[in-house]
């Protein structure tokens, strides 16, 4: 069972307990010095120039980080305001917040005008009743896209979905 130092020295005669007191001290004090040196040589002490340095690095990447949410924040905000999709221009990086307003609102120029171009030749290529051209409503847009062959099986078919006999 273990024991403690003083129920261990407790035994012994003075002089022998003077003895191993110093012997002890001096074996502790040695420990203690090298757990010491141990923890100075691996943890080194940080000056205050070294320690502001540190917090100034901190500080300039959470204003970087602050900035650039707010950047994207505001593209965001545009993008909503002028009716375009964010994913669009959510990979661009912009300069800054006028450049974004700018670039952001050139597109949403190039989509209504793409948008009234689409429309505009719609309307051009539509029938007009009374106009007389072509007396009567255009073939649907899905015939255009099937061959000879699948017309002709097309016009032979009646409306339960059975083909009239050629």
């Amino acid at each position: 069972m273990p024991r403690t130092y003083e129920e261990i020295i407790a035994g012994l005669p003075e002089d022998e307990r003077t003895v191993v007191d110093k012997w002890t001290q001096a074996a502790t004090d040695k420990r203690i010095t090298n757990a010491l040196a141990t923890y100075q040589a691996n943890h080194p002490t940080l000056d205050e120039k070294g320690i502001s340095a540190r917090l100034r690095k901190i500080e300039e990447a959470h204003q970087a980080a602050l900035s650039a949410s707010d950047l994207r924040f505001h593209v965001y905000r545009e993008c909503a305001e002028a009716g375009i999709q964010f994913d669009l221009v959510s990979d661009i990086p912009f300069p800054s917040k006028e450049a974004a307003s700018e670039k952001i609102r050139q597109l949403a120029a190039m989509g209504k005008e793409q948008d009234l171009k689409t429309r505009n030749e719609l309307l051009a290529n539509s029938f007009r009743p009374g106009s007389g051209n072509g007396g009567g409503p255009r073939e649907p847009a899905a015939f255009s896209v099937l061959t000879a062959d699948e017309r002709e099986l097309a016009a032979a078919m009646r409306p339960d979905g059975s083909f009239r006999p050629r």
